[in-house]
């Protein structure tokens, strides 16, 4: 830590002056809780990440408000919170904040209010304490840890003996990744905005800060090879957030558990604001209204899939309004391509005051070269769309069903049928790619939501669909479109709207 503020130039760079709401003083004989605008100086103040848990205990409430300013009951400390107290006044830090001892949980505004400033309360402490091995806050942050886990091996090279460190090849992930804490919806954001960490885990406590990661077993830092691997919630590396970071966070987000779905992007809304103060960009839904058409290509992941429809929260192109783990397709990797619409409006209204937080409805506009009426065909040998009668076997995946084999009462595999318009998106100069979405109408003239995603591949397979689409008795008809308008070269565009 002292390495770190004496030395660390990124860790120290200049930092908005912001201060929470309310703070908890930590250096008298017991704690309480302080209104920051009655402070005469900006004090320095660590923050607390934990998971709640489902056990019942004090929170700051109206009713409590007043007794909290004075002195913080013990039945509100939780093992967890007192453990927490303890490291702030090891490191000399005066202030602590702790999200339900200081945000006012029965009060709908304040509630609102803060939750849509966790960028500036985490992105501005000097210290995140990260209970990252409590599952509830009886656990605390100090366990009863077994035997080291690193080991020396002598081994020979070159004709000399030489010392190497051996650890278990899954250290990280065990340690820190798959901690209770890491599976979090909302302890995302307060991972990545604090440019200091420490956690405290069930095995070991590791450090993570803009220029290094280190633990126990690794006090100078760790390996490369040990704290990264690229997928999923082991990706994590510490560093300040850029618009390259966005769609690998929300996959990392969409591994993670909310008690409250309603929560989803409330609980990342941190990471956007702090990334929309750099870009100055139009936050929609999850998404970036710049490169949007990149953005909309997002499928559900089966390896955490939920097949029920949650109320609603986003419209049904945003990766927010499913529950699964999503991930986003690199079209650009393909190669270059040409795309097959073209956004003309996006409109969100927000449901409350943060733009950046839950949604009451939204709708995105687009031209198209054309829908297609296709019929899903799921069978125990693939997946298939249908198309004038011809079976163009095809890669997909929808949003709320499971893509698995099901079988009837005699074991036999059951064939799968959905009516769907099939939206081509992009396809790739190569000739052999081509990426698109299912949509289903929604019982307005031109109004549709999407219901999946589809890639065709394969030289065959293409040249199969493009035969299959030249045939027009598949071609949505004019009144299915919200529009068709053309332009000055008399080239026809037919615009859509998905909810």
């Amino acid at each position: 830590m002292r390495r770190c503020c004496d030395t660390h130039r990124l860790c120290n760079a200049p930092i908005d002056d912001f201060l929470p709401t309310r703070l908890i003083s930590v250096n008298g004989t017991h704690p309480y809780l302080s209104l920051t605008s009655q402070l005469k100086i900006k004090p320095k103040y660590a923050t607390l990440s934990h998971c709640w848990g489902h056990i019942k205990y004090l929170t700051l409430t109206k009713a409590t408000i007043e007794n909290f300013e004075q002195r913080i009951p013990q039945e509100a400390l939780l093992k967890t919170f007192h453990d927490a107290i303890r490291i702030t006044q090891e490191f000399g830090i005066d202030y602590l904040w702790i999200d339900s001892l200081c945000i006012v949980q029965d009060d709908a505004d304040d509630w609102d209010r803060e939750a849509s400033s966790m960028a500036g309360v985490y992105g501005s402490s000097t210290l995140n304490i990260a209970a990252s091995g409590a599952s509830d806050g009886r656990i605390g942050c100090f366990f009863q840890r077994g035997r080291s886990v690193k080991c020396q091996v002598e081994m020979t090279v070159c004709g000399e003996k030489v010392l190497y460190d051996v650890v278990p090849r899954l250290m990280y992930e065990r340690s820190l990744a798959r901690m209770p804490l890491s599976k979090r919806g909302w302890a995302l954001q307060e991972r990545v905005l604090p440019r200091r960490t420490l956690h405290f885990t069930s095995t070991e406590v590791f450090w993570e800060c803009l220029q290094k990661t280190a633990c126990e077993t690794f006090p100078d830092g760790l390996p490369a090879a040990i704290s990264y691997r690229p997928y999923g919630r082991n990706s994590f590396r510490k560093s300040f957030i850029s618009k390259s970071m966005w769609m690998s966070l929300v996959e990392m987000y969409s591994e993670c558990h909310l008690t409250k779905s309603s929560d989803k992007l409330v609980a990342i809304s941190g990471l956007a604001r702090s990334l929309q103060l750099q870009t100055k960009e139009q936050y929609v839904a999850g998404l970036w209204r710049e490169e949007l058409e990149f953005q909309l290509c997002w499928e559900v992941s089966f390896a955490r899939f939920n097949a029920t429809t949650p109320p609603y929260r986003t419209p049904s192109w945003s990766w927010a309004s499913v529950d699964s783990q999503i991930k986003f397709r690199n079209i650009e990797k393909y190669g270059p391509g040409c795309w097959n619409i073209k956004i003309i409006q996006v409109h969100v209204k927000p449901s409350g005051p943060d733009p950046l937080g839950e949604i009451k409805s939204g709708i995105l506009r687009l031209s198209c070269e054309l829908l297609i009426h296709v019929t899903v065909k799921i069978t125990a040998d693939g997946f298939y769309m249908v198309i004038n009668a011809t079976d163009v076997e095809a890669k997909m995946a929808l949003d709320y069903e499971d893509m698995h084999t099901t079988f009837d009462q005699s074991n036999q595999p059951i064939t799968r049928l959905y009516n769907f318009y099939a939206l081509p998106v992009r396809g790739y100069n190569s000739g052999s790619r081509v990426i698109g979405l299912f949509l289903e109408r929604t019982g307005k003239d031109g109004e549709f939501q999407r219901v999946g995603i589809f890639r065709l591949t394969g030289d065959q397979g293409i040249r199969k669909f493009e035969e299959c689409v030249k045939n027009t008795k598949c071609h949505a008809k004019k009144e299915e479109y919200y529009r068709i308008r053309k332009d000055k070269f008399g080239q026809e565009h037919r615009i859509i709207a998905i909810i």
